[in-house]
């Protein structure tokens, strides 16, 4: 396939011919237009730490208790090891794909669409819950303001005027909608962090709490077990690759936003986890029994009036989550239509604001479809069915970790002579296959056991169709055509 030469800042890019970013129009993705914090926004909102520092410490201080920030630090070290391995690949090649498109460039057919439709099966299986748990956090934070009437009607305005705020902004410019994500997500977590500061001025003993230092009353295992619920929180960090062609000196923003989402995100959890749990032993309580502990610990210290902003905080980031899901995702769909894999009408640059904006619309009437027959049929009006299809989504996308780290290994031994990379990507791909483990051994009660079935069954599918699919003249060995090299 023939080239053209684009600069992106200090890089000569080549990109694909005028097919793979131009519509009929003329449109074509904004290049130059991101700079490091911008690519830093995507992934850092896509990791949402503010949310996981309100739902997953009491989740994961209940398995691993008193070391619970030693298994933050671990699975931020895992995630840290995949970002090694995924910016190996973004400082070679550049595609809105994403991490699909370049497993494919590099490894192949086979472990190029297992990614794929794991990436696709998640992110358009998963669409349509954030409007559910948008619409369901920002009832709650009426009603906890002080509104007394029906409630009933709240989840779907709050869950579709999201839909369309996010499409929205995505479509008016990424430039924007990563501004609009970044200032939301400094926010929330600031808020968190000076609910932090209070308790640490407040503490009336050592800083150094020896409990949890010395593992007190929990060994390895807890330690580990834990790890099944930290790790979920790095699901699609990776996000940022999808704007490489969008990006300002490619290989270096890319790696920067990748390694920053995961350390920011990682020491963020560490620091509110030991903080948390440090206040709420000093209270004679149990950070593991709390349904709501950044809120429960906001009263211990006498600033329930900070409960408030903090769940503000935390309503805003999942809308910042939204809208860098919704970035990810129509990018995906773009690569593919210029793969020629999904229709070529989405693959369309909107001529004006260059964004891929027939695959957002299409993310965004398939969102509000699902959504609205959801509050239908009474499935949007709490997290529960959210609970199981995220279990299953998110299993199916750590197998996809676990695939592209194996093929960056074997490509790192072949054809890079990288040790250092093979190391990473192996001991990567174990604690992420650790993971995936411990979640399906022992098959969990049901109903659960039901959904960790239709995972274990959609990987099996999956593979089949990526070993059916890697026949000459498959469809399906055109994934990554559209990548360009550095």
């Amino acid at each position: 396939m023939s080239h053209d030469s684009r600069t992106t800042g200090s890089t000569s890019v080549p990109t694909p011919d005028a097919a793979t970013t131009h519509d009929s129009e003329g449109g074509e993705l904004r290049h130059d237009a991101l700079g490091s914090i911008s690519l830093l926004a995507q992934s850092v909102s896509a990791l949402g730490p503010a949310a996981s520092a309100a739902v997953l410490i009491g989740l994961v201080a209940g398995l691993s208790g008193n070391g619970s920030w030693l298994t933050w630090i671990l699975a931020t070290v895992f995630a840290a090891l995949a970002a090694f391995c995924f910016s190996a690949l973004a400082r070679r090649y550049t595609a809105s794909g994403g991490l699909a498109s370049l497993i494919s460039k590099v490894g192949g057919p086979i472990p190029g669409t297992i990614v794929t439709l794991v990436i696709l099966v998640f992110g358009v299986g998963f669409a349509p819950f954030f409007a559910v748990v948008f619409g369901n956090y920002a009832r709650d934070y009426i009603v906890l303001l002080g509104y007394e009437g029906p409630t009933w009607w709240l989840v779907p305005l709050f869950g579709i005027l999201s839909v369309v705020f996010c499409a929205f902004l995505c479509i008016r410019g990424v430039a924007l909608s990563t501004r609009v994500m970044l200032v939301i997500e400094i926010g929330s977590m600031a808020v968190i962090l000076v609910l932090m500061g209070i308790t640490l001025v407040n503490h009336p003993g050592s800083l150094f709490d020896t409990d949890q230092l010395t593992l007190s009353g929990v060994g390895f295992y807890e330690v580990f077990l834990g790890l099944v619920l930290a790790m979920f929180m790095f699901i699609t960090f990776e996000s940022s690759i999808t704007l490489g062609r969008e990006a300002r000196t490619a290989q270096s923003t890319v790696t920067r936003s990748l390694y920053g989402s995961v350390i920011i995100s990682g020491l963020f959890l560490v620091v509110c986890s030991y903080i948390t749990t440090m206040g709420f032993s000093a209270n004679g309580a149990a950070v593991a029994e709390s349904f709501n502990p950044l809120g429960d610990l906001a009263e211990m210290e006498n600033v329930t009036w900070l409960s408030y902003v903090i769940q503000l905080g935390i309503v805003a980031g999942m809308l910042a989550g939204m809208v860098a899901f919704l970035t990810w995702l129509s990018r995906v769909i773009l690569s593919l239509a210029n793969d020629r894999i999904l229709p070529a009408p989405l693959g369309a640059v909107n001529r004006k604001h260059g964004t891929p904006k027939r695959a957002i619309l299409a993310v965004m009437v398939f969102q509000l479809v699902v959504f609205v027959v959801l509050c239908v049929t009474g499935g949007a009006q709490d997290l529960t069915l959210y609970g199981f299809a995220g279990s299953v989504f998110t299993l199916i996308y750590l197998f996809a970790y676990v695939v592209a780290l194996i093929t960056i290994a074997v490509v790192a031994v072949r054809r890079w002579r990288n040790p250092l990379l093979v190391v990473a990507a192996v001991v990567s791909a174990a604690s992420f296959g650790y993971v995936i483990y411990n979640s399906v051994v022992p098959i969990p009660a049901f109903p659960m056991g039901i959904f960790t079935y239709v995972a274990l069954g959609l990987m099996v599918v999956i593979a089949v169709i990526a070993l059916l699919g890697s026949r000459e003249g498959s469809v399906l060995r055109r994934l990554g055509s559209s990548s360009a090299e550095l």
